[in-house]
Protein backbone atom coordinates (compact mmCIF):
# COMPACT_ATOMS: atom_id res chain seq x y z
CA UNK A 1 0.00 0.00 0.00
CA UNK A 2 1.36 3.49 -0.74
CA UNK A 3 1.20 6.48 1.18
CA UNK A 4 -1.30 8.21 0.09
CA UNK A 5 -0.88 12.12 -2.01
CA UNK A 6 -1.46 14.72 0.46
CA UNK A 7 -3.86 17.60 0.03
CA UNK A 8 -1.64 19.95 0.98
CA UNK A 9 -3.64 23.24 0.08
CA UNK A 10 -6.10 21.88 3.07
CA UNK A 11 -4.20 20.21 5.45
CA UNK A 12 -1.32 21.90 7.52
CA UNK A 13 0.98 19.72 9.86
CA UNK A 14 2.55 21.54 12.44
CA UNK A 15 5.10 20.29 15.05
CA UNK A 16 8.35 17.45 14.59
CA UNK A 17 8.60 14.02 15.80
CA UNK A 18 7.76 14.45 19.08
CA UNK A 19 3.87 15.57 18.27
CA UNK A 20 1.86 17.14 15.57
CA UNK A 21 -1.34 19.14 14.65
CA UNK A 22 -3.37 18.71 11.59
CA UNK A 23 -5.69 21.39 10.65
CA UNK A 24 -8.05 20.47 8.09
CA UNK A 25 -9.52 23.65 6.79
CA UNK A 26 -11.96 22.13 4.59
CA UNK A 27 -13.58 21.17 7.53
CA UNK A 28 -12.49 23.39 10.41
CA UNK A 29 -11.14 19.70 12.20
CA UNK A 30 -7.97 20.19 14.22
CA UNK A 31 -5.72 16.46 14.94
CA UNK A 32 -3.20 16.10 17.72
CA UNK A 33 -0.85 13.62 16.74
CA UNK A 34 0.77 11.56 19.08
CA UNK A 35 4.88 11.00 18.29
CA UNK A 36 3.86 7.65 16.16
CA UNK A 37 1.24 8.91 14.46
CA UNK A 38 3.03 12.24 13.49
CA UNK A 39 6.18 10.08 12.51
CA UNK A 40 3.97 8.23 9.83
CA UNK A 41 2.13 11.20 8.72
CA UNK A 42 5.11 12.41 7.89
CA UNK A 43 6.35 9.47 6.08
CA UNK A 44 3.21 10.01 3.78
CA UNK A 45 4.52 11.19 0.78
CA UNK A 46 3.15 9.57 -1.99
CA UNK A 47 6.69 8.14 -2.39
CA UNK A 48 6.76 6.26 0.81
CA UNK A 49 4.83 2.47 1.26
CA UNK A 50 3.67 0.97 4.43
CA UNK A 51 6.24 -1.81 4.71
CA UNK A 52 9.32 0.54 4.42
CA UNK A 53 7.45 3.14 7.17
CA UNK A 54 7.07 0.18 9.04
CA UNK A 55 10.47 -1.05 8.70
CA UNK A 56 11.87 2.37 9.55
CA UNK A 57 9.69 2.38 12.24
CA UNK A 58 10.28 -1.29 13.63
CA UNK A 59 14.39 -0.10 13.35
CA UNK A 60 13.97 3.36 14.85
CA UNK A 61 11.80 2.51 18.33
CA UNK A 62 13.24 -1.59 18.74
CA UNK A 63 9.74 -2.97 17.83
CA UNK A 64 8.89 -6.25 15.75
CA UNK A 65 8.36 -5.38 12.28
CA UNK A 66 4.48 -6.96 12.72
CA UNK A 67 3.82 -4.88 15.54
CA UNK A 68 5.23 -1.69 13.48
CA UNK A 69 3.26 -2.67 10.26
CA UNK A 70 -0.13 -3.05 12.27
CA UNK A 71 0.77 0.06 13.73
CA UNK A 72 1.59 2.16 10.62
CA UNK A 73 -1.57 0.04 8.81
CA UNK A 74 -3.76 1.33 11.37
CA UNK A 75 -2.85 5.05 11.44
CA UNK A 76 -3.04 5.20 7.65
CA UNK A 77 -6.41 3.91 7.80
CA UNK A 78 -7.28 6.77 10.57
CA UNK A 79 -6.09 9.57 8.65
CA UNK A 80 -8.21 8.50 5.68
CA UNK A 81 -10.97 7.68 7.16
CA UNK A 82 -10.80 10.97 8.75
CA UNK A 83 -10.44 12.73 5.39
CA UNK A 84 -6.60 13.56 5.96
CA UNK A 85 -5.28 11.52 2.79
CA UNK A 86 -6.73 12.10 -0.40
CA UNK A 87 -6.36 8.62 -1.90
CA UNK A 88 -4.78 5.28 -1.43
CA UNK A 89 -3.68 2.58 -3.23
CA UNK A 90 -4.35 -0.92 -2.01
CA UNK A 91 -1.29 -2.82 -3.00
CA UNK A 92 -0.18 -4.03 0.46
CA UNK A 93 3.55 -5.41 -1.20
CA UNK A 94 4.24 -2.08 -2.86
Amino acid sequence: MRCAVLSVEMIFCIGNLTMGILYNASNLNVYTLNATAAYIWNCCDGESNVKRIAEDMSQFCQIDLDVALEHVKSTIRQFHDSGLLVSMTRNHET
